[in-house]
């Protein structure tokens, strides 16, 4: 199974606009509404993130360092510290910052978007018990995004330092939302079971004493 990368960051806060379905940041969205589905990806020229791997890739060769194709294992055993890359996205910077610390060697870890990844989600969309029109306008987008299978969609670069990593990451924002639908789902599945837990089926778990 592929690794994913931390999501971090702070959610946007939902445009105005009338709620419809379940008030969820989604659905305020306009995914829930007739029109539901129709917003089409963005430019496949700026949402690829395999030209930047390449451009990485050239720069550390041409500093001398060394490239580790891997990924920063999930111990817990050695703290992390994340790059600010949204003000600072200039992986240049980061380098920089390896290079004078002393780093001669960098980890790089990216991920492809694959139809599998799709598949799982929309699988775990028909288990949420959404209601129909919000299950449809989800499933809709979901499918949308299937315009990006191939994409490498994030990218994260690390080094190594007194016991510390260092670590500069980047995701296509297109990604960040199918992680967020994917959130969501979870979450509304999740409340489904809890609400099945605590108002089971009349007659569960009961039989005639008869």
């Amino acid at each position: 199974m592929a690794r994913e990368l931390p999501r971090r960051g702070v959610a946007e806060s939902p445009p105005p606009g009338d709620i419809a379905g379940c008030g969820c940041r989604f659905c305020l969205r306009g995914y829930n509404n007739a029109g539901a589905g129709t917003a089409a990806p963005k430019s496949k020229m700026t949402q690829n993130l395999n030209t930047l791997r390449t451009e990485i890739e050239e720069h550390l060769e041409s500093r001398g360092l060394v490239v580790f194709h891997g990924f920063l294992g999930t111990t817990g055993s050695q703290p992390c510290a994340y790059w600010d890359s949204h003000r600072r996205p200039d992986y240049h910077e980061f380098v920089a910052a390896a290079v004078a610390s002393g780093a001669r060697l960098l980890a790089m870890f990216t991920q492809e978007f694959s139809a599998d990844m799709i598949d799982d989600a929309v699988e775990s969309l028909d288990e949420a018990g959404l209601e129909r029109d919000e299950q449809r306008a989800l499933e809709s987008r979901l499918r949308e995004m299937r315009a990006y299978e191939g994409f490498t969609c994030s990218l994260e670069l690390n080094f190594d330092h007194a016991g510390r990593v260092y670590v500069f990451d980047v995701r296509t924002d297109w990604f960040d939302e199918f992680n967020e639908l994917r959130d969501h789902i979870e979450a509304m599945s999740e409340a489904e079971d809890d609400d099945e837990e605590d108002h089971p089926p009349l007659g569960g778990g009961y039989f005639s004493k008869n």
